[in-house]
């Protein structure tokens, strides 16, 4: 196949039981060159892409020994119950193919790959996954379904005490969810327990309300350069709205200036063919993530926005957006937004949930109320709206350097 006037060779997970027939001839044969191969566990095993949501995508150098010391450091600190998981995240995306793909058959699980968006509910129902590995665009979805459906047979206030009723159950050792959520849970195939949720920030609410109908949501934090996972919230020991425990094997502190950095075997080798943006994310042996963040006393880390996206207001005080947006996000009414700095104040650009397209007066009354709460440096001065959505990379993230190309 040509690709940019190269020949390439392209392999097709539809000739699987082709490529193990000539395996089976070629050792049958005496040819033993691919068994006896010794893997070389510091040379570039594979070349993964950054999400480019901030400007240019570069290329990330992954060794061998990078992912394996990622997905065993991984299997360590919280265990995947069952036996199948169901796979919608893209190959090309760190996430979907280390930790979806490659960490769960360390666990000697089976891996089910969805063929597209629009068969996923028809898949969840025939392979009925006992753990999914989803970026938060997918988690949202699946609980606005649910709310959907119970909505439309007018049962929000049975499910309101039935989640009261089922909590209160737990609290004193009595888990009756699969019963009183049965059909909930059977609208997500009927046996799921985990969900490991990464790539980007998943609010609380959700986890808190998967957790109500015996869905257990892991979230974690990680980047193409470390392989990718540094952190993730354990089985019986997490924090509700951090992103967990640094994995055992990563060292992971917060700089002065408060951004993220770590060092370990899973951080990656270099950029390829880019010495100078290598250069600049290594200081003194440790990588410079780029994420802005914290950690509790118990050692839980905490995002707390990008440091490329730090809006810089005319009093001199530095503004992370991301922290706003995730507080926005919580009225039902705003599907997206972006907050961002004009003439050194804070502006909201939203794109508004179905049923609220166009009314400014609503959302301008939304963003006043939540200015009565803020500091003078932190109040939103202006408000935009769109007709369309931002746009989203492959794994759905907003890409925000484009967001005035709509």
């Amino acid at each position: 196949m040509p690709i940019g006037g190269k020949i390439v060779d392209v392999y097709s997970l539809d000739d699987v039981e082709d490529f193990i027939s000539t395996g089976k001839t070629l050792l049958s044969g005496g040819d033993t060159e691919y068994k006896d191969y010794k893997i070389d566990p510091e040379k570039m095993a594979a070349l993964f892409f950054t999400s480019g949501t901030t400007g240019k995508s570069k290329g990330v150098m992954l060794s061998q020994k990078n992912m394996a010391a990622d997905i065993n450091a991984a299997c360590k600190n919280f265990f995947l119950e069952g036996e199948t998981t169901l796979a919608p995240l893209p190959f090309h995306h760190a996430f979907g193919l280390i930790t979806a793909v490659f960490m769960v058959f360390n666990y000697g699980k089976l891996v089910f790959i969805n063929r597209s968006l629009k068969q996923i509910q028809k898949e969840l129902k025939q392979v009925k996954p006992d753990m999914m590995f989803l970026v938060p665009l997918f988690v949202e979805t699946f609980y606005k379904l649910i709310r959907q459906a119970v909505r439309k047979k007018k049962k929000e206030k049975v499910l309101s005490v039935a989640s009261g009723v089922s909590n209160m159950l737990l609290a004193v050792g009595i888990d009756k969810r699969n019963d009183i959520f049965k059909e909930v849970r059977e609208g997500l195939g009927g046996n799921l327990k985990v969900i490991i949720s990464g790539g980007a920030h998943l609010d609380e609410k959700y986890v808190k309300a998967f957790r109500t109908f015996g869905v257990d949501i892991l979230c974690g934090y990680g980047i193409t350069e470390c392989s990718p996972v540094l952190s993730v919230n354990r089985n019986h020991y997490f924090c509700d709205g951090s992103v967990g425990l640094p994995l055992k094997g990563c060292e992971v502190k917060i700089a002065d200036d408060g951004e993220i950095i770590t060092r370990g075997d899973n951080v990656m080798m270099g950029y390829y063919k880019d010495k100078e943006s290598t250069d600049a994310v290594f200081e003194n042996g440790w990588f410079k993530t780029g994420d802005l963040g914290c950690k509790n006393d118990n050692g839980f880390l905490f995002i707390t926005g990008r440091k490329k996206n730090l809006v810089i207001l005319s009093n001199g005080e530095n503004v992370s957006p991301e922290e706003i947006e995730d507080r926005l996000l919580k009225h039902e009414e705003i599907a997206e937004i972006i907050v961002s700095g004009e003439n050194g104040q804070l502006i909201a650009e939203i794109f508004p949930a179905e049923g609220h397209m166009g009314d400014q007066a609503f959302f301008d009354a939304i963003i006043d109320k939540e200015n009565e709460k803020q500091p003078q440096y932190k109040k939103i001065r202006k408000v935009i709206l769109r007709d369309t959505e931002f746009e989203k990379n492959s794994t759905k993230k907003i890409i925000r350097y484009k967001k005035d190309q709509a």
